[in-house]
């Protein structure tokens, strides 16, 4: 419970990417722009002091699990934008750092 409590406070306290946190921004994007923005996506989600403050959580591992999940991130995002009435894509990033968030 103490884990799932830090990483709720990790996708929550942390900031959020203005590049691509949108359908319409996420479309205009090349693939190359694609792969940057997710990992830039996830790093803000590591850097600074808000985020050094999750010790009960391995955040390296977190973070090399999220790094091998860009690709799948990508589709996810992909297939969340031909929906009609797509949601925040932020909500799939927050649902790939609970996935990999050891239980």
């Amino acid at each position: 419970m103490r884990i799932w409590l830090a990483a709720l406070f990790l996708t929550a306290a942390l900031p959020i990417s203005a590049l691509a946190t949108s359908c319409p921004k996420w479309t205009k994007l090349a693939g190359d722009q694609r792969t940057a923005t997710v990992q830039q996506m996830i790093e803000e989600r590591f850097e600074g002091n808000r985020g050094k403050q999750w010790t009960s959580i391995n955040r390296a591992a977190v973070h090399q699990c999220l790094m091998r999940e860009v690709p799948n991130i990508e589709i996810a995002f992909d297939g969340e934008c031909q929906k009609r009435g797509a949601r925040d894509l932020d909500a799939i990033l927050t649902s790939f750092i609970y996935s990999c968030v050891p239980r």
